[in-house]
């Protein structure tokens, strides 16, 4: 099961800027968005996770997401993207996925 501390926000660079890629879904229908408020309530508006990890599994619930989250990162090299999930007039939760290199060279 996923705890409010397995979200928790921590910083993820010593560098204040960095840069990363923007992944936005917008969710339409009503059995997910409840889905979402449960995320939500547990991580927070805002939480970060690592690649392939089970929180990243949860909050990028759909393998197709996955993909496009690591071709992101690979085209463009970057260590990170931004995975934000909303609905018509708000975000949701955003988190920020951590993607290391040797996972983008596989």
């Amino acid at each position: 099961p996923l705890h409010r501390e397995d979200c928790s926000p921590s910083p993820v660079n010593t560098n204040p800027t960095f840069h990363c890629g923007l992944e936005v879904k917008t969710i339409t229908n009503k059995k997910l968005k409840r889905k979402f408020d449960l995320v939500e309530q547990v991580c927070g508006r805002f939480s970060h996770c690592d690649f392939g990890d089970n929180n990243f599994k949860l909050l990028v619930w759909d393998p197709k997401y996955r993909t496009q989250l690591l071709h992101h990162a690979t085209v463009v090299d970057l260590d990170y993207v931004l995975f934000v999930v909303a609905n018509e007039s708000t975000i949701r939760y955003a988190t920020l996925v951590y993607i290391p290199e040797v996972k983008r060279n596989t």
